[in-house]
């Protein structure tokens, strides 16, 4: 039998994303991951509202982009989240402040979930997120694989320009998903991630290996 390697590239995220046509998806619980072939990306994202950015996922997913007065984050992380830490709003799970956050003027009491957001709410609108990483150089020769410990709801995924994933391949209620982006990964150099998430969309953790 042949034996198997695997390298992973770990994220552990909370926000929502995208990608592209004819990704391969699985629902299933996932192997555990070897931490001496993990790469940990939890820090060094940026993150920006669709309204502020101009260029599609192929452009932002480049490294010609310059993400210039985004926000930094690190994941796991809500869009909202990132904010309060960036001192933009007041700790929403303090006193009052949660209705001090645009969209959460909804009647005290009530279900807010089948109250339409409000049109003018900076959260009405898709947001993006971006990352620079460096792949080792001992992915090459291997297959890469994307996998995500739970998304909600809906998604777009970019990696170098390619899309490897769209909101009909990642839509659910953290569901988990695994796909191949080995033809546009590139070890040994540097790749850009980009994420075009929905509004009102999280996920929770992203892990891609290598076989």
């Amino acid at each position: 039998m042949t034996q198997r390697r695997a390298a992973y590239i770990l994220l552990s995220l909370s926000f929502v994303l995208s990608g592209s046509a004819g990704a391969q998806t699985h629902l299933k619980m996932q192997a555990p991951i070897n931490s001496e072939r993990a790469l940990a990306l939890r820090d060094g994202w940026s993150l920006q509202s669709s309204c502020k950015v101009d260029g599609p996922g192929d452009v932002i997913s480049r490294p010609a982009f310059q993400p210039t007065g985004w926000y930094s984050a690190s994941v796991p992380t809500t869009v909202v989240s990132a904010l309060v830490k960036h001192k933009l709003y007041p700790d929403p799970d303090f006193g009052m402040n949660l209705r001090s956050i645009p969209g959460t003027t909804y009647p005290i009491g009530a279900n807010f979930s089948d109250i339409a957001m409000e049109q003018d709410s900076p959260f009405m609108v898709p947001w993006w997120y971006r990352k620079a990483f460096v792949l080792p150089e001992n992915y090459k020769g291997k297959t890469i694989w994307l996998d995500f410990g739970g998304i909600n709801y809906r998604a777009n995924i970019w990696l170098n320009g390619k899309q490897i994933a769209n909101k009909k391949d990642v839509a659910g209620a953290w569901r988990t998903y695994e796909f191949n982006i080995t033809d546009a990964a590139l070890p040994g150099r540097q790749n850009f991630f980009a994420k075009r998430k929905g509004s009102g969309n999280h996920f929770r953790r992203l892990v891609s290996r290598a076989s």
